[in-house]
């Protein structure tokens, strides 16, 4: 795919055939052929590779190579309602092609999906006859909350107590369900989605941490109140997306 990309066709008319036909009602028709000369701008070219491997090469040269088989070549329909009129109707059609310069040095950017942060070391095939790209990257996660580190510990300190296996409230915490029995499930108490993903004000799970009357008494019950920050922490985990990460 192109893209920023315009062509400008140079219409000489080399050797073409031009035919007008004129009607009793003085309308007039035109039949043309042509050749030309295309022109480009230097484009990034978009590769997209089966795998999640996309390259994007950066102000790369074109060249038409117009008069090379097949050529540059177009055929042109105009029609006049009649002789006076200064509006009509017209169909065109042209062949045009356009070939990356080859053995321009360019600059080239990879996209990939990681499958988790850190850096990445590797190699990327573009084909048989293109020598490998090396690639370092560093990948980071979009997400400033871990459900795995800074959620579930919370959990585990001051909520399994009461929410394990048999719950209070129907509801188990435990590391191996705890995301599972949360996100968008209905709580058969309150009758309230216990965590609506990006809907932190609500989901029951927040309120009943944060005490909105709404959802009823405030949790946990013993121990005192989550504090600023771990209260912080789920509202962000909630807004982005409540991830399992």
């Amino acid at each position: 795919m192109l893209r920023r990309s315009s062509f400008l066709s140079l219409a000489l008319v080399l050797g073409s055939g031009v035919l007008t036909l004129a009607s009793l009602a003085r309308a007039e028709v035109e039949l043309s052929i042509f050749t030309g000369v295309a022109l480009s701008q230097d484009s990034d070219l978009d590769l997209h590779q089966t795998g999640g491997t996309d390259l994007t090469f950066h102000d790369v040269s074109f060249e038409g190579r117009d008069f090379e088989t097949p050529p540059y070549y177009g055929a042109r329909g105009l029609w006049f309602t009649s002789d006076d009129s200064h509006w009509g109707f017209g169909a065109e059609f042209f062949h045009m092609k356009m070939y990356a310069k080859m053995g321009d040095t360019v600059r080239v950017t990879v996209k990939f999906a990681p499958t988790s942060p850190g850096s990445y070391n590797t190699r990327v095939q573009i084909g048989s006859t293109c020598d490998t790209l090396a690639v370092t990257a560093v990948a980071t996660s979009p997400f400033t909350v871990s459900y795995a580190t800074q959620i579930q510990p919370i959990y585990n300190n001051r909520c399994i107590s009461c929410h394990s296996l048999n719950g209070n409230g129907g509801l188990d915490l435990r590391a191996s369900v705890s995301h599972a029995n949360t996100i968008n499930v209905l709580s058969p108490v309150y009758g309230a989605i216990r965590v609506i993903p990006g809907d932190p004000d609500n989901s029951l799970l927040y309120g009943k941490i944060t005490g909105n009357p709404e959802f009823g008494g405030l949790m946990p019950p013993t121990g005192g109140i989550l504090n600023a920050v771990q209260r912080q922490l789920f509202r962000t985990w909630i807004l982005e997306g409540a991830q399992n990460n």
